[in-house]
């Protein structure tokens, strides 16, 4: 099990790619603007989730859930 805080494109792009290294079943991210994870999170926007194609079960949640749908 790998756990991550990120707080910007750089850092998830990095966990991402460790993630995928590691080959898990899923990978799960929250998603949230509460005051010690900073309001805004629009550089959500930013990040390229291509290479987490390859991981069977991804999923998203936290308060900003709808801001990111991955498809």
């Amino acid at each position: 099990m790998i756990l991550s805080l990120v707080k910007s494109p750089a850092s998830l792009t990095e966990s991402a790619a460790i993630a995928v290294l590691e080959r898990p079943y899923g990978v799960l991210i929250g998603l949230s603007h509460e005051p010690a994870d900073g309001r805004d999170v629009s550089w959500i926007s930013d990040v390229d989730f291509d290479p987490l194609a390859g991981i069977p079960s991804v999923g998203v949640t936290g308060t900003r859930v709808d801001d990111r749908a991955l498809g």
